[in-house]
């Protein structure tokens, strides 16, 4: 499997878009807070959680997956007798 195979077997194209696109908002309101020189809101924190939770839900998800994928390939190989 190549690099790219293997972070699109990670990654989803929508989960990537999603990333991006909470990245963005993060980046916009941190340039904002910088050069107004305004304090964080708490609304501001909840709404980053908010919108980083789905994607700590998909990683925990997607490593259980791939970690018993691992571990069924691992097995394979294995004869009873040795």
């Amino acid at each position: 499997m190549s690099q790219e195979e293997g972070y699109q077997f990670l990654v989803l194209i929508s989960i990537a878009g999603y990333i991006g696109a909470t990245l963005l908002l993060a980046g916009i309101d941190v340039y904002t807070r910088v050069f107004s020189k305004a304090s964080i809101n708490p609304g501001d924190v909840a709404l980053f959680i908010v919108l980083g939770l789905p994607l700590a839900v998909w990683f925990a998800f997607r490593f259980a997956q791939v970690s018993r994928s691992n571990h069924r390939y691992n097995s394979r190989g294995k004869s009873p007798g040795a």
